[in-house]
Order: C-alpha cells, then structure tokens, then sequence
C-alpha cells in the first residue's frame, strides 16, 4: 500500500533537513510517494486590483507572478535533485506549487487534508538551546490547526531509525499508535519502543484532600497503571494487524517527579532515537506537547 507525505519547501536549510529525513526513513516506511510543495508568496492586493483596470499594472502583475512561478520551479527542482541523489526513485517524486490564498498555514493544511496525505512534513525553526523551543509561527499555526492529518516536525540532521512512542493512554495517542502502524507497518527492521512517565500524584487537585496521602498515590497509581495496560493491548493488537511482531516493540515505564515532557525529552537523548511519536493532546485534552 502506498503512503503519501506532503512535504513543505521553502529554501531554507530546515525544509532540507526534511528532504534528508525521508530519505532516511524511507528504509523503515516502505512505497512512500513524496510531493514536494511550495506555496507562493502574496502579491499585493493593491496591484492585482490595479492589474483589472490597467495594461501597466497588468504586465506588472504577469511579471511578478511569472518570477514567482520560476522560483518555485527553481526551488522544487532542487529539492528534487537532493532527493534523487538520496537514491529516491523520480517516479515516486512528483512537485507541486500553488498560490497563497487563504494564509500560508491554511494553504498547507487544505493541501494536506484534501489531498489524502498521509502527512505533513515541515521543518522546525526558531529553536533556542533551552529545553523550551518555539516554534516558527507557520509550523505552529499548522500545529494547531491541522485536525485531520498527522503532522512530522523534523528538526536538524536525523540519522538514527529508532522510533519512540511516548503514549499517556489518551485516545489522541491510540490515534498516533493507528498512523505509527500504518506507516511503518510490514517492516520487519522497524524498532519502537513504547514508554509511558507515570503522572505524578501531586498535581491531582480533584481527589479530596481527606484521604491519606498514601491512599491517594495508590489509587492513582492503581488507576493509571489499569488505563495504560488497557491502552498496549490495544496498541499491540494495531501493530500486530499492522505486521509488527512483540519482539519489534519494547515497553518502557517511568516514574517521575518532575516535568513528563522532559521525561520525554531525556529519554530520546538516552536512547538516540530519530523519531518520537506523539499525540495531539493528552487526557482530558490536556495539551501533551
């Protein structure tokens, strides 16, 4: 079965990092069809209204958007160049460009979602050195907007093809574990390792404050423990119908005290994976990111 991934150029060493990643991953994610995409930038409105009433700024108009189209046929021949020189098949690469009409962000989302990708690829920008990123606002404003299609970030030059899966049990993530399966399903060289941070008791304000502490962290922990061995049963039994066997997968819990994101975050540098799959939103809709 093919899998599409629409990926998001733009010139800047980020989107080529994206190009290097699935070229990379394509080893692990088997009949990838890549579409290299790049949206135009807006020309003034004030010159497109002034191009219906006069030939002068008509030919402006032209000229501008004739530049604008080579451009971006420089720009994605590039793009292709680089990636058949990452020993990607050209019949499994096709390039697409449009114009800018409803926003950058919504132009990528409406691309993604009504061209049944299978994802989004974008890179990262604005990265600072703290454990805290930001991220560039288009990518941001993709994120929090593309509702029904997976989105990959990449960040940086990525070599290693060990996947983590950080679930929390929520329904968002069994959603990940359905595209995770997907993607890389029928590959017996695939690595996932699941891992869950256990939550830490302290930050439920909702059980009564009557009941002993040790009492509380047992329910909790009780609580916890039943939901996400509930939540690899299911996961398991995706990845299996999927054509990854047990001995491909690895589960890994933690318990911690601190922040789960840097739980998270700790356990990929440990670990040297290449990718960590993660859901939109956790349980109770609370943001996972």
């Amino acid at each position: 079965m093919e899998r599409k991934i629409l990926i998001e150029v733009d010139g800047s060493p980020s989107s080529f990092n994206c190009i290097d990643y699935v070229a990379n991953i394509s080893s692990v994610v088997n009949n990838l069809i890549y579409s290299l995409h790049y949206v135009h930038p807006t020309i003034s409105s004030f010159i497109q209204e002034e191009a219906l009433k006069d030939q002068k700024m008509r030919k402006e108009f032209l000229k501008i958007k004739k530049k604008n189209e080579q451009h971006a046929e420089d720009l994605l021949a590039k793009a292709k160049e680089k990636m058949l020189k990452l020993n990607i098949s050209e019949k499994h690469i096709e390039v697409l460009h449009d114009e800018k009409k409803l926003g950058l962000a919504k132009d990528i989302i409406f691309k993604g979602e009504n061209g049944l990708y299978d994802a989004i690829v974008m890179g990262r920008r604005g990265l600072t050195r703290s454990q805290e990123f930001f991220m560039g606002s288009t990518t941001k404003e993709v994120i929090d907007h593309a509702k029904k299609v997976p989105i990959w970030i990449i960040d940086g030059k990525i070599k290693s093809l060990k996947i983590l899966f950080a679930s929390d049990g929520s329904a968002s993530s069994m959603r990940a574990v359905d595209h995770l399966a997907f993607m890389v399903g029928g590959n017996e060289n695939v690595e996932i390792v699941v891992y869950h941070v256990m939550a830490n008791f302290r930050k439920y304000c909702e059980i009564s404050f009557d009941t002993p502490p040790s009492d509380i962290k047992s329910v909790i922990t009780q609580n916890e423990k039943g939901c996400i061995d509930d939540f690899y049963h299911h996961a398991f039994r995706f990845f299996k119908e999927a054509g990854i066997t047990e001995n491909q997968i690895s589960l890994k819990t933690e318990k911690r005290s601190l922040s789960i994101a840097n739980g998270i975050l700790d356990e990929l540098k440990r670990g040297s994976y290449g990718t960590l799959v993660i859901g939109r939103t956790g349980i109770h809709a609370s943001s996972f990111m």
